[in-house]
């Protein structure tokens, strides 16, 4: 506590203290003794305790820890991220070109994969529809994911608008937990299913989404985009081919080194991924060749009980051909199915026997027009070789609940001729 003597102020004006004094001042309170100055005493009060605050134990669950998302993720995606703003602060972001997710109406759930969602949704300005991939980023971080989104966002960015064939990034964004791609909604979902439900491609879909692949392929490999996944194949509003899902995507510019992630799915893994852990462009011609093979036979070309044996098929170029697979089209898939990632079709360099010109020109396409591919009307979807006449449902499906009585029905049926015991309920 500072302690000073008051004295009475002379009457007579006083000039005010030079800065001179100030200091001498200063410097006289700051050396003296309490003994010499009774009078100007300085104490210093004692320092206070902290305040000690609650800790909670340490979590030592040997599970996983869901890490907070860091900002790197933001400056690796280079979309802008909507933070939390008053009524003044999104006023103002209406009038920016970036939507937010307030910007859309989200509705059903598309599709789920290992790392996104995607859901339908409309933009609330202008009522178009699109799918919006979600992914979290907590999720990304905690599986080494954050790659696998921004090769996603880049490969869309480079190959653009310029292709009808591949999904089109109309807007990227982000929120503090969140990414969001806005991309082409396609309504009729996926080949594949379609492919499984059906059991197979007649010979003329099979042409004429064949050439639709093998077209918005050569536009991706001219923009030096890999997809290598490229059976990710979806059907839009009128029944077309459009690739998506490039997560996998990776740009691989002239002269660079080969990637050397292992990614895609085992039945369309080529032989050099599996034996040199390399990938190029004559990768997805690879899985072309798995792709004509499936929508023709109904089935995929290798197939083991495992993944692993699915490899050794691979590697050993292990497959057949059902009875009635057409020869011409039979021809294509082994020219494409070739181990030596150079020698396959549409993967030789211009002017050779085997560069792209060469695959447009194979006989299976003798009857297909290039120039009006993507405006001519497509063929009719219909079964092939494989019919399947009872298309296998899925919980959700109307007519799911019939299942178990149908099945009872089939177990009752007959029920002595086969010599077995069905068990109870109670028994199990």
């Amino acid at each position: 506590m500072l302690e000073i003597g008051r004295n009475t102020p002379p009457t007579e004006s006083v000039a005010p203290p030079t800065l001179a004094e100030l200091s001498r001042n200063a410097s006289v309170i700051s050396t003296s003794s309490s003994d010499s100055s009774p009078s100007l005493q300085l104490k210093t009060p004692p320092r206070p305790r902290p305040i000690r605050t609650f800790t909670s134990p340490r979590n030592h669950s040997p599970g996983p820890q869901t890490p907070r998302a860091t900002s790197y993720i933001n400056s690796e995606l280079g979309v802008p991220v909507n933070q939390p703003a008053s009524a003044g602060g999104r006023a103002r972001s209406r009038l920016r070109s970036e939507p937010t997710a307030n910007d859309f109406t989200f509705g059903a759930t598309l599709g789920e994969g290992s790392y996104s969602t995607v859901k339908h949704a409309i933009h609330k300005a202008t009522q178009k529809e699109y799918a919006i991939k979600i992914l979290e980023k907590s999720h990304l971080l905690r599986h080494n994911k954050v790659q696998t989104a921004v090769s996603e966002k880049n490969s869309l960015i480079r190959l653009g608008t310029g292709h009808p064939g591949i999904v089109r990034l109309h807007w990227a964004f982000q929120d503090e937990s969140r990414l969001y791609f806005v991309i082409d909604l396609a309504t009729n979902g996926e080949m594949q299913s379609r492919i499984v439900r059906m059991g197979s491609l007649s010979l003329e879909c099979a042409r004429y989404y064949t050439a639709q692949i093998v077209d918005a392929i050569e536009y991706m490999h001219s923009k030096d985009v890999i997809h290598r996944q490229p059976e990710n194949v979806l059907l839009d509003s009128e029944f077309r081919i459009k690739l998506t899902d490039f997560g996998t995507g990776k740009i691989v510019e002239p002269g660079n080194e080969k990637p050397k992630t292992f990614v895609g799915t085992a039945q369309y893994v080529s032989p050099e991924l599996l034996e040199a852990s390399e990938t190029s462009k004559s990768s997805d011609l690879w899985a072309l060749g798995c792709i004509v093979y499936q929508m023709i036979a109904g089935r995929f070309t290798f197939q083991g009980l495992s993944e692993y044996l699915t490899w050794q098929k691979i590697k050993q170029l292990e497959y057949s051909f059902p009875e009635g697979f057409d020869p011409v089209a039979q021809d294509l898939v082994q020219r494409l199915l070739v181990k030596d990632p150079s020698a396959r079709l549409g993967a030789g360099s211009s002017g050779s026997d085997h560069d792209m010109p060469a695959l447009r020109s194979h006989p299976f396409f003798s009857s297909t027009d290039w120039s009006t591919l993507w405006s001519d009307t497509p063929p009719p979807l219909q079964p092939g070789l494989l019919v399947r006449e009872h298309h296998p449902l899925s919980p959700g499906h109307d007519h799911w609940g019939d299942i178990g009585a149908a099945w009872d029905d089939l177990a009752d049926s007959d029920g002595d001729s086969d010599g077995l015991e069905w068990a109870s309920e109670q028994e199990g």
